[in-house]
């Protein structure tokens, strides 16, 4: 999987909610051109240009793709002090919340009810980050304490998200009972809405795969283990997975499933490892998919409403 990098928007295309990335020296000649459910954990409306961001690029040939954008400003509700406070002209700075920028602010970015003259040199605050064109921050929705009337926090729905995701993952990071890792697995591409997933009973999953899963036109066997040497003693079980997937249908427990000779087929060994590419048999690829990756995907499409391309996304992990 490639390194996510960092680069600059260049241009959006609001009605088309797309845009381009500057070119990074040293990685690709040309813009990265992306589109809106390639954004991760920041929505369309949330990118301007100059803003910068980070990324995994997606180099085919001459074409040069962003996936899986994030910003590298703070997302969601963020508390620090006031630095400078210009009464005068009523506006000021907000201490920076990464150690890089800080962030300007001026009367019209409070709440209703808070009065620029109730605000003093040091007062902590409570606000959300907008990044302008070349990347200048400037802060809205500042207030004196982390709450709305009724006492409600004021939580968004991307920090709702970011908290989720991280709860996911730190838990699959402490995951060390192979059961465990194998019903977690199951959860993940349940919650990824692949309703069409089976997971083998236990009882009978001697020379079976943990589960199969089928999305329009993907068709994937998959097992779950914590061992990173699987390839020593999972060599004749991938070769038996192959095998099946080259039949007309398999049996789970005992519902028969359909399987389309002309769909894309696929074997995960699904681990805490790293996604790659094990072999191609038979046009049938086997891939080692890590855990973490498909949270990722979790993530793109839990952030993004319109989501619609998670077969293509499962398709190509490792790729």
């Amino acid at each position: 999987m490639s390194k996510r990098i960092q680069g600059k928007i260049k241009k959006l295309l609001a009605n088309k909610r797309s845009g381009f990335i500057h070119k990074v020296e040293g990685v690709s000649e040309k813009d990265f051109y992306f589109i809106e459910s390639n954004l991760s954990s920041i929505s369309f409306e949330q990118l301007s240009e100059g803003m910068e961001v980070s990324f995994i690029p997606n180099i085919s040939g001459e074409q040069c793709y962003a996936n899986s954008i994030e910003s590298t400003i703070p997302i969601g509700i963020q508390q620090s002090r006031i630095k400078i406070i210009n009464v005068e002209k009523e506006s000021g700075f907000i201490l920076s919340v990464d150690g890089k920028r800080d962030i300007y602010f001026q009367r019209a970015n409070l709440i209703d009810g808070l009065s620029f003259s109730s605000l003093n040199k040091d007062d902590i605050v409570f606000f959300e980050i907008r990044v302008g064109k070349d990347g200048f921050l400037s802060a809205i929705n500042i207030r004196k304490d982390n709450s709305l009337v009724g006492g409600k926090t004021n939580i968004t729905l991307m920090e709702t998200i970011h908290n989720i995701i991280k709860t996911v993952r730190d838990n699959a990071n402490l995951i060390s009972d192979p059961y465990v890792f194998e019903d977690y697995c199951f959860t993940i591409l349940k919650l990824l809405g692949l309703t069409d997933t089976y997971q083998y009973p236990r009882a009978k999953q001697a020379g079976n795969a943990d589960g199969f899963f089928k999305i329009k036109a993907l068709e994937v066997l998959y097992d779950c283990t914590l061992s990173e040497y699987y390839q020593d003693y999972k060599k004749d079980q991938i070769e038996n997975y192959i095998a099946r997937l080259n039949k007309t249908q398999i049996t789970i427990d005992t519902k028969e499933i359909s399987l389309n000779t002309t769909n894309n087929k696929q074997v995960w060994i699904i681990t805490k490892n790293k996604t790659r590419i094990i072999k191609d048999s038979d046009n049938i690829l086997v891939k080692e998919i890590s855990l973490n990756d498909l949270i990722d995907v979790l993530e793109e499409r839990l952030s993004n409403l319109k989501y619609d391309n998670l077969m293509t996304r499962l398709l190509e992990l490792g790729n």
